[in-house]
C-alpha cells in the first residue's frame, strides 16, 4: 500500500469531482472576469490577480455540461496545471481530504468516454470524478490560449 495523497471534493452541477491538493494554489470567491478575444471556446475569459492575468476556464464545457452564467456563490479554484495557472469556476468545494491512490478506477478502466480525467474514487458519499489537470488543455487549446494572452499584453 503506499502512501496517501490528498485531494479536494468539489461540485460542478450534480457532479461531485476532486482535484489532488498537488495541483491547487488557492479557493478564491467568485471575482467578474474579462473576455479574452481570440481564446479557445474553453476559455470565459482573465482574471487580474496581483498583476498576474489568469486565464478562466470552463470546466462545465469540458464536462459537457450545459453553458450557466456565472453566479456569485461559485468558488474560483486556482490550479497549476505544470504549464499554466487556470482559473476553474465551481458551485462548491469540500473538505480536503485523504486517499488511497490504488483506491482510484483509471479513467481508461470506467464504461463511459471520459476525457481528462484521472479516474473515479469510491467514497462514503459516493463517486468522486478525479480531474487530470496536466491534460485539462489541448496542444491547440494551449497555442490559442497563449497567442489570445500575447495580444492582450500588446
Amino acid at each position: 500500500m503506499s502512501a496517501s495523497a490528498h485531494l479536494l471534493p468539489f461540485s460542478v452541477d450534480d457532479l461531485v469531482l476532486g482535484l489532488e491538493l498537488c495541483w491547487l494554489r488557492r479557493v478564491l470567491p467568485a471575482v467578474a472576469y474579462t473576455p479574452l478575444p481570440g481564446a479557445p471556446g474553453i476559455i470565459l475569459g482573465i482574471v487580474d490577480i496581483a498583476g498576474q492575468m489568469v486565464p478562466v476556464a470552463s470546466l462545465r464545457e469540458r464536462l459537457g455540461l450545459a453553458y450557466r452564467p456565472q453566479r456569485r456563490s461559485e468558488h474560483l479554484l486556482w490550479v497549476d496545471t505544470g504549464r499554466w495557472q487556470l482559473l476553474l469556476p465551481v458551485d462548491g468545494v469540500g473538505v480536503a481530504r485523504a486517499y488511497a491512490p490504488e483506491a482510484v478506477l483509471p479513467a481508461s478502466e470506467l464504461p463511459l468516454p471520459v476525457a481528462r480525467l484521472k479516474g473515479v474514487l469510491r467514497t462514503a458519499e459516493g463517486l468522486l470524478l478525479i480531474q487530470e489537470l496536466p491534460a485539462f488543455l489541448s496542444l491547440d487549446e494551449e497555442q490559442a490560449l497563449a497567442g489570445a494572452l500575447q495580444a492582450h499584453a500588446d
